[in-house]
């Protein structure tokens, strides 16, 4: 999601730039034609869009149109997401506004995307809990640490309880690591 961060980032920089804060919740998720922006906020996507693209705004305005004859343009938005920091939905996005695939295609290629973003996390997540399975490591403890506790003990700042949980000792071993 770090893609969508930097893009709301530079949003907030045209805000700055403008002078001018709305507030106003926008799903680019749930994006119809239906939908109306302000002027601002509509200035300060444009103004995210055009600092993150660079150069590569130009390509993309080069293009006539996104659909089955030129496979979506699959291969150059995978690119172009690489180069930039500009996710695939943002790029499809930027097409359905301006008017460069229906909205039938734009819904088909998000549902594909968002499919293959669940099937990334789902191998992930799988990825984890094999990683789970493992012993988790042994915490590296510092010489002075029982120091510590002990000083605390005797400051009255932990209590037996306390002394034995942190050092992992058995309450009938308190004395001897106390005096230790």
């Amino acid at each position: 999601h770090y893609k969508r961060e930097i893009f709301t980032l530079a949003h907030e920089l045209g805000h700055c730039l403008l002078g001018i804060e709305e507030v106003e919740s926008v799903d680019m998720m749930d994006i119809s034609a239906q939908t109306s922006y302000s002027d601002v906020e509509r200035w300060c996507n444009d103004f995210a869009y055009q600092f993150i693209m660079g150069q590569e705004a130009e390509t993309l305005a080069n293009i006539a149109c996104v659909d089955s004859r030129n496979d979506y343009c699959i291969d150059l938005f995978k690119a172009i997401s690489a180069r930039t920091h500009i996710s695939r939905l943002a790029l499809y996005t930027r097409m359905y506004i301006d008017r460069k695939i229906s909205y039938s295609s734009y819904s088909n290629v998000k549902s594909e995307l968002a499919e293959e973003y669940r099937r990334r996390e789902e191998q992930s997540n799988l990825k984890n809990s094999e990683k789970r399975g493992r012993r988790p490591p042994k915490p590296i403890l510092s010489p002075l640490f029982p120091k510590t506790i002990q000083y605390a003990y005797f400051n009255g700042v932990v209590n037996e309880t306390t002394f034995c949980s942190r050092l992992n000792v058995k309450p009938a071993n308190f004395e001897r690591e106390l005096w230790r």
